[in-house]
């Protein structure tokens, strides 16, 4: 599976966050971007095959961040996820959301 391009990932990234609504969970998610790097993440639900995902965001709070991924828990309609920075691993279906709107307000509980 082909990961977005750089641009690509960035242009969307661009409109996820203005469909944020809540002002509070936009501005949380703002605060933790980082330059959007590219990695593999192994989808360990299935046989350890490896799905190329955006990270974009340090939470600097347990090793967690936010990644993109169109494989894994995203081809199953979740491509906004939470994972741990320093591993290459989905983690759990509960970490990964529809939109970046559903991880940022869920993240913030707002």
């Amino acid at each position: 599976m082909n990961a977005l391009t750089k641009p690509q990932f960035e242009l969307l990234l661009s409109s996820e966050l203005s469909a944020i609504t809540a002002e509070q969970a936009r501005a949380f998610i703002q605060s933790t971007l980082i330059a959007p790097y590219c990695t593999l993440l192994t989808w360990e639900y299935g046989n350890g095959e490896q799905f190329p995902a955006w990270v974009f965001a340090n939470f600097k709070e347990r090793n967690v961040g936010a990644a993109h991924c169109l494989g894994g828990h995203g081809a199953l309609g979740s491509p906004w996820g939470l994972v741990f920075l320093h591993d290459n691993y989905f983690g759990q279906d509960s970490g990964w959301y529809p939109s970046l709107a559903a991880l940022a307000n869920e993240w913030v509980a707002v």
